[in-house]
């Protein structure tokens, strides 16, 4: 199945918030997902970062939020010790959803590549993301694409996450 990978505009947001809402519900694990609320997802078109969207011929497939907000409070950066320099050229892979009738298609590897390169061209070296220790598909996915566990640790009002990282070297870049 071939899919359309585009950034996202704001005529997307109500697509991108329900179909995060349904993957919250169809989860019932909080352990695997948690949700974002409406406003995070009007600020990450923009100001605070992108969102890549996948699309079979019409419909949404999936989509991938990035946060390039820097050194906000509860940036990953912090949680790894990272110095301000470094946390300033991070950014984070925030949520990858891609909705059951298209997994198993490799479309949550094909927008963190995406993610990943279109992050390079705006001058970001580093990216960060949390993953569900027993979700053994994402991690997989993330540790396929290069990426290292840093630390784990209780996130986002208690759930257990791995802290994933990646650094871009252009001289030894995993594609």
């Amino acid at each position: 199945m071939e899919f359309l990978l585009a950034k996202a505009d704001y005529e997307h947001v109500q697509s991108i918030y329900e179909t995060m809402c349904r993957i919250d519900e169809e989860i019932h694990d909080r352990n695997y997902f948690v949700a974002d609320d409406l406003e995070y997802v009007k600020q990450h078109i923009r100001e605070d970062g992108f969102t890549m969207l996948a699309w079979d011929q019409t419909n949404l497939a999936g989509f991938l939020i990035v946060d390039t907000a820097g050194e906000k409070e509860g940036h990953l950066g912090h949680d790894l010790q990272w110095p301000v320099e470094r946390i300033q050229t991070s950014a984070v892979m925030n949520s990858v959803c891609i909705l059951p009738c298209y997994r198993g298609f490799g479309l949550q590897k094909t927008l963190l590549k995406q993610g990943e390169q279109t992050l390079i061209s705006m001058g970001f070296s580093s990216f960060l993301a949390t993953v569900y220790p027993s979700n053994s598909y994402s991690l997989n996915n993330f540790l396929n694409l290069g990426y290292i566990i840093g630390d784990t640790k209780l996130k986002y009002g208690g759930v257990l996450r791995h802290i994933l990282y990646k650094t871009y070297d252009s001289k030894n870049w995993m594609k």
